[in-house]
């Protein structure tokens, strides 16, 4: 029996797969992807445990049949952009001795008009592996890596115990797919439409009122050499009740306020002379209620939180604040009005990639938070008396993931929640920083994180 039936077959279409037109933001993403930065997040795992090949192998083509945009490629069809699946093309699995390093494919670039939207990379060692999945963001939003994951560990799983019966815990239906760029619309004060004309007056205001970037210590190297490796992300792991004040439930809070210091403090350190605000670009969930069943896709909007540097001096009263707008941003659907703006700029030809190109800074950084991203695994499979997921031989010690850099953008952090510790992960312009750098920021966040303090 194959591994995709073993853990739920997918609701097929009626008949063949219909075309499926990419959506704005699967336009937005592809509009912003680029050789020098490109749109693709990163996710690694630790495992413990003998990890197979050839289990892993089937797993990953079980659960790319349950995730068919993460097996297609995009095409131009009639002048209209549209996903092509591949359902005989498998990913690039690069699998080596932990000794061997990982090195990029294109610059960590996918290009999906020839390349299907996932890289897989392990290295093994005598007790276990280390896992780093590269996704395209075109494909799917943290969400749905991590849906696809939890579909891979199951069918790793089934493919070495004939016996293993997992229930039917994500119905997947492909159906969904077809809806996947329609939200509920932004809550606004004034609830008359906004005309194309206001749409593009708002945006072209936003992109005005830049905030300041993150201070660089190097120049762009004249050879054309990154000097961060693009698959690598800078971790730490936060023991059960290591962060100061406040709770688990109330993170993304307490990590936003903590990344506004530590940005104001590194530009202080490294001489920033501008004094515009700081901006923190947060990914908002839209899915609704039957979007569980969805596969892998992008069902997601932006927002933008900014501070002006006065606003830094209190904590207590920024991470109320804080608190406050980011309650409003879900409540309001502050993502949603994003893309609206977006499909006002798509609407004029050839405005997306102007306000792209000439926008300069929109955000000094990236903080997304996934949540636990084992949460569906819970229903059946084992975990340890520390929570840590267990089956087939393994077992995940340590999930971590961070969100892409884009130009203007330097320094993007992802954060998990996962066996009861909190996993940040790291990265920044690969251009800008050295390894250094990005472990000196690392340890800023973190200490600001434990100890807090304006």
């Amino acid at each position: 029996m194959a591994v995709s039936m073993q853990i739920s077959e997918p609701v097929p279409l009626a008949a063949q797969p219909p075309a499926l037109p990419l959506t704005v933001f699967e336009r937005y993403i592809l509009a912003d992807d680029s050789a020098d930065y490109p749109m693709m997040p990163l996710v690694e795992l630790d495992l413990h445990g003998s990890f197979d090949r050839a289990r892993l192998e089937t797993a990953v083509a079980g659960a790319l049949g349950r995730n068919v945009l993460l097996q297609a490629r995009v095409e131009r069809v009639s002048g209209r952009w549209q996903w092509k699946h591949e359902p005989n093309v498998q990913p690039l699995l690069d699998w080596q001795r932990d000794t061997v390093p990982i090195e990029s494919v294109d610059g960590g670039r996918i290009d999906l008009r020839r390349e299907i939207g996932l890289r897989l990379y392990v290295r093994q060692r005598a007790d276990g592996a280390r896992m780093i999945v590269h996704f395209h963001h075109a494909c799917t939003d943290g969400y749905g890596m991590a849906a696809f994951l939890d579909d891979v560990m199951a069918g790793y799983v089934a493919a070495g115990d004939a016996q293993f019966q997992p229930p039917p815990y994500r119905a997947t239906r492909h159906d969904r797919l077809l809806e996947r760029g329609t939200f509920e619309p932004p809550v606004i004060a004034d609830d008359r439409p906004r005309t194309l004309r206001q749409r593009l007056r708002d945006v072209s205001s936003f992109l005005r009122q830049r905030p300041v970037p993150l201070q660089a210590t190097e120049q762009r190297p004249a050879n054309g050499q990154r000097r961060i490796n693009p698959l690598v992300m800078f971790k730490h792991v936060f023991d059960a009740g290591e962060l100061a004040r406040g709770s688990e439930a109330r993170l993304n809070d307490l990590a936003l306020a903590r990344l506004f210091l530590v940005l104001r403090d590194w530009n202080r350190q490294h001489a920033a002379r501008r004094q515009q605000p700081l901006r923190v670009l947060v990914p908002t969930d839209l899915r609704r209620r039957g979007d569980e069943a969805m596969p892998a896709a992008n069902a997601s909007g932006f927002a933008f939180v900014t501070r002006r540097l006065a606003e830094l001096k209190d904590e207590a009263t920024l991470l109320a604040s804080l608190r406050a707008e980011l309650q409003a941003v879900q409540r309001e659907r502050h993502g949603a009005g994003f893309l609206q703006d977006i499909g006002s700029l798509l609407a004029v030809p050839g405005a997306l990639p102007a306000a792209l190109r000439f926008g300069g800074c929109a955000a000094t950084a990236v903080l997304s938070y996934m949540g636990d991203p084992t949460r569906r695994l819970m229903r059946y499979l084992p975990r340890d008396e520390q929570g840590r997921v267990e089956g087939g031989g393994l077992r995940i010690e340590h999930f971590f993931f961070a969100p892409p850099v884009r130009r203007g953008t330097r320094l993007s952090v992802g954060l998990t929640r996962y066996a009861g510790r909190v996993h940040l992960g790291l990265t920044c312009d690969p251009w800008l920083y050295t390894p250094d750098d990005a472990q000196s920021l690392l340890t800023m966040l973190v200490d600001a994180t434990r100890t807090g303090g304006a």
